[in-house]
C-alpha cells in the first residue's frame, strides 16, 4: 500500500487517506530526539476522531485543561431492541419518550464553541438510543454545520432511507457508521430484534450515491459485532460492506456481556482466521478494522462499589476533554453517564437551561470532575474502561514536558502488526459457561 505524506499539522481531522488508516502515533521530543510510540487502540478516542498532529500540540497547550469534544444523547427511543444493546436499561428505566431538545442543545453548544474555539471542534452522536430518532435531528445536524463543527454518526440506518436526514448527514459528518451486523434478514432479526435488512443496506446505497454526487468527504462505513448469531458470517459482512462502495469495515468482540454464549475451539479457532481474512482486504481504498486492535478486555465490569475520592475523579481526562449532554436535557459530569443510570445520578450537576449548569460544565472542564462535584462519587475509576486514555495522556505530558518543541507522526497501518503475541479473543455473557478464551495469534 501507498502511504501518503505526514498530514498537516494544524488540520484538526485527517483526510480520507489517513482517517481509520494508522496503527499509532510516535513522539519526537527536540531536546534530546527521545522517541515515544504510542498503538492507537480503541481507548484512545480522541486519536481516532482527531488528527493526532493537531491534537498533541493543543493538548499541550491547554495543558488537557479543554474541552475537545461533545457527546449528545440523543434520545431515548431506538429503531430496534437489540439483545445485545447495553444501553436498554438505562433508556427504558428513563422512559423511551426523553428526547434532546434541539434549540436549547444548539443555544449551549454555541456557547461552549466561543468558549474554546480552537479546540472544541466535534460532536459525537452516538445513542444513548438511535440518533436519527431525535425529532429535528436535520435541524441539529445543519446547526452543528453553521457553528463550524463536525460530527461522527453511529446510527442503525433506517432513518437514513429518508433524503433530508442523508443531506444533512453528508454536510455535517466527518464518518457515518452504520450498525448491520448481518449479511441475512434471519441473523439480522437475532441480533438486532428487527426487520429490514435489506431496507438498511439500501439506505446505504443511497448515502454513499449521495455522497459521490454532492462531493462530501464524508467518510462512510459499517459496523459489526462479533456474536454467536453471525460469527460465522465476518468475511461474507467485509465482502457485502465493500461491495456497496462504503469506505470501511468495522468489528468488535461483544463487550458488555449482554449476549450469552461462548465458543467451541473449532468456532474460536475460525473466527480468528476469518478475522485474519477480512484483515487482509485492507488498501487503500477500503479500511478494515478488527478487534484485536482494542487492546482491553472484551468484557468489562463495572466496580460500583469503589468510591472515588474528588482527586481520583479530577484525575479523569476523558470527562473534561469530552463532555456529555444527557437526555432529559441535562449535565452529569462523568463522561460514561450516558451508558449506565448509576453513573448519571452519581455524577448529576444539573439541567441545561440553568446558567449555573453551565457553571459547572466548565469547572468540569477547567478542573475536573472532583472539582465540580465537591465530594467523593462511586464511579468505578479504578475500573474504567476510560482509564487506557488518561494513562496515555499522563504519558504525552510526562514525556513531553519540558520540551519546547517536538513532533508528532503517524504510524501506517500494517494489517496483523497489532495481533499481540498473547491477546486474548474473549466472547463472553452474563452466563460464562463454555466461553473460550485463548491466545490469539494471527494464524500461519
Amino acid at each position: 500500500m501507498r502511504h501518503p505524506p505526514q498530514p498537516d499539522r494544524s488540520a484538526p481531522f485527517l483526510d480520507r487517506r489517513w482517517l481509520q488508516r494508522y496503527d499509532g502515533i510516535r513522539l519526537i521530543r527536540a531536546t534530546d530526539s527521545a522517541v515515544l510510540d504510542l498503538p492507537v487502540g480503541s481507548s484512545i478516542l480522541s486519536f481516532l476522531d482527531y488528527n493526532p498532529r493537531w491534537f498533541v500540540d493543543r493538548l499541550m497547550e491547554t495543558r488537557g485543561n479543554t474541552l475537545f469534544t461533545l457527546g449528545l444523547d440523543l434520545t431515548n427511543s431506538c429503531t430496534d431492541a437489540c439483545p445485545m444493546c447495553f444501553t436498554m436499561d438505562k433508556r427504558m428505566g428513563e422512559g423511551p419518550q426523553f428526547h434532546l431538545d434541539v434549540d436549547l442543545t444548539l443555544r449551549r453548544m454555541a456557547e461552549l464553541r466561543q468558549a474554546y474555539p480552537d479546540t472544541f471542534r466535534l460532536v459525537m452522536m452516538s445513542g444513548s438510543g438511535e440518533p436519527l430518532n431525535l425529532p429535528g435531528i436535520e435541524d441539529l445536524l445543519d446547526g452543528v454545520a453553521d457553528l463550524g463543527l463536525t460530527t461522527r454518526v453511529t446510527t442503525a440506518g433506517k432513518k437514513l432511507r429518508v433524503p433530508r436526514v442523508r443531506r444533512a448527514v453528508l454536510r455535517c459528518a466527518i464518518a457515518v457508521r452504520v450498525s448491520v451486523d448481518a449479511v441475512d434478514e434471519r441473523t439480522f432479526n437475532l441480533v438486532h430484534a428487527a426487520e429490514g435488512l435489506a431496507e438498511r443496506l439500501h439506505s446505504i446505497r443511497e448515502l454513499v450515491a449521495d455522497r459521490d454526487a454532492s462531493g462530501s468527504t464524508t467518510l462512510i462505513g459499517a459496523h459489526f459485532v462479533i456474536q454467536k448469531d453471525n460469527h460465522r458470517q465476518i468475511v461474507p459482512f467485509a465482502d457485502l460492506i465493500r461491495a456497496l462502495g462504503c469506505d470501511f469495515v468495522s468489528f468488535s468482540q461483544e463487550t458488555y456481556g449482554n449476549v450469552a454464549g461462548g465458543f467451541t475451539e473449532e468456532e474460536f479457532r475460525q473466527i480468528v482466521a476469518d478475522l485474519a481474512a477480512v484483515e487482509d482486504l485492507h488498501d487503500d481504498d477500503f479500511g478494515v478494522m478488527v478487534p484485536t486492535l482494542t487492546h482491553r478486555p472484551t468484557v468489562l465490569a463495572f466496580d460500583k462499589t469503589y468510591l472515588a475520592s474528588p482527586e481520583v475523579l479530577d484525575r479523569c481526562h476523558h470527562s473534561r476533554q469530552h463532555v456529555f449532554f444527557g437526555v432529559r436535557n441535562d449535565f452529569s459530569a462523568c463522561c460514561l453517564a450516558g451508558m449506565d443510570a448509576d453513573f448519571k445520578k452519581a455524577s448529576y450537576i444539573g439541567r441545561l437551561e440553568t446558567d449555573a449548569t453551565m457553571t459547572g460544565v466548565h469547572e468540569v472542564v477547567q478542573n475536573g470532575v472532583g472539582s465540580a462535584l465537591g465530594r467523593s462519587a462511586h464511579l468505578s475509576c479504578n475500573s474504567c474502561m476510560m482509564n487506557g486514555y488518561n494513562k496515555v495522556v499522563d504519558k504525552i505530558f510526562a514525556f513531553l514536558d519540558g520540551s519546547p518543541e517536538w513532533d508528532c507522526e503517524l504510524l501506517a497501518y500494517r494489517p496483523g502488526k497489532l495481533r499481540a503475541q498473547h491477546y486474548e479473543l474473549v466472547m463472553a455473557g452474563r452466563d460464562t459457561t463454555g466461553t473460550h478464551s485463548a491466545p490469539a495469534g494471527r494464524p500461519s
